[in-house]
């Protein structure tokens, strides 16, 4: 049984998506439960077969959720519960009252109010909930030392999954790999995207802002920029709102949640994430499959995956002067583009494959039911 926050389009839930619909209903069957709710994302796992139950948790403590969440567990008798993130944590210990053998969590990323891994309060919650659990995942190398050092959680019962991507689905147009970069500049167009929830975490404002600099700073003879934020969330009203009072909105594409992400990365001439904090993106290893270079922050796991000057570039700061700077390198040069873009891809296919992370939730799986 798998517990989340809420069933919605973001990076996690399209990775449980694929557990369960990768994962063979004979060696696992599954169920989720959602704290407060679920969307139309839910169509990814439909003709799974999977139960979707939603605790309906009003604001506040909850404890009715608990209760709800502890009925359940005693009528479907899982064998695993499986939560994710900080927001389902604290279910780990329902999942023990309520008799469940075993019992894991996955740490996916951190959101702004503990952007630097120091809030006392989710981390002394995540301490005692890790007394109760049998294996705590992280989807990064960065994540797997902040529970060690930071969080303070024994490294035994620590373990790394990095996320992965289907490189089938999220491909280049054609081969030998084109990137984005180079079928722009075919068209004398430059366009700078990005995919994810609008959020605060997610620092889009700053991106924005460096659009407008590249666009003073633009060249006659150079391509036409353009600028793509493909996602929803609660600051998506107001960032409309700046675009348009900057006098951009006819460069800025901003139309909401998309499910052809597949299709709108291929014409993006480069892909930029502007975070304050990060775990292991998948739109930015969907983005390398797809053979377009990132530019990200230093942060969090995203070194990982963004290898400076081979798959992409990374900014010191994710404010507007350095994201900037680093996408006008690559509107100034489409080769670097194409040259970055072809080792994207080659490292998402060889290091972040959809099946090597969907086995390794099974080894795990498999090891913890002994």
């Amino acid at each position: 049984m798998h517990v989340i926050y809420r069933f919605d389009v973001g990076g996690m839930e399209t990775l449980l998506a694929e557990c369960i619909r990768r994962i063979p209903r004979q060696r696992y069957r599954h169920a989720v439960v959602c704290i407060s709710g679920y969307s139309d994302f839910l169509e990814k796992i439909e003709g799974t077969g999977t139960p979707v139950y939603s605790l309906d948790k009003p604001a506040g403590l909850g404890l009715s959720a608990h209760v709800r969440l502890w009925k359940l567990l005693r009528t479907l008798r899982p064998t695993i519960l499986h939560t994710y993130c900080i927001s389902a944590v604290e279910y780990t210990a329902t999942g023990l009252l309520a008799g469940v053998p075993v019992r894991l969590h996955s740490e996916h990323g951190r959101n702004l109010n503990e952007a630097d891994g120091r809030n006392l309060k989710y981390n002394v919650l995540r301490r005692v909930m890790a007394l109760l659990m049998h294996s705590c995942v992280a989807v990064s190398n960065d994540l797997q030392n902040w529970l060690a050092e930071i969080v303070r959680l024994p490294r035994s019962k620590i373990s790394c999954i990095s996320n992965g991507v289907d490189t089938d689905r999220f491909s280049p147009d054609s081969m030998p790999l084109q990137s984005g970069t180079a079928r722009a500049s075919q068209s004398k167009r430059f366009v700078i995207g990005t995919v994810g929830r609008v959020s605060e975490v997610k620092n889009h404002s700053a991106l924005v802002d460096a659009f407008v600099l590249l666009l003073e700073r633009g060249r006659d003879n150079g391509p036409e920029l353009s600028l793509a934020i493909i996602g929803d969330g609660p600051l998506l009203p107001p960032l409309k709102r700046k675009i348009s009072a900057l006098g951009i909105a006819h460069l800025v594409w901003t139309p909401g949640s998309r499910n052809d992400i597949a299709e709108i990365l291929k014409t993006f001439s480069v892909f930029v994430l502007s975070s304050i904090s990060e775990a292991m993106p998948v739109a930015a290893l969907e983005a390398m499959a797809t053979g377009v270079p990132v530019i990200a922050p230093r942060v969090g796991g995203l070194p990982d995956i963004v290898k400076e000057n081979i798959t992409g570039m990374l900014v010191d700061s994710p404010g507007p002067e350095h994201l900037a700077m680093a996408i006008a390198e690559y509107v100034q040069n489409p080769g670097l583009g194409k040259f970055h873009g072809e080792a994207g891809r080659r490292f998402a296919q060889q290091h972040h494959g959809i099946d090597r992370m969907v086995n390794e939730y099974l080894a795990l799986y498999d090891a913890r039911c002994k």
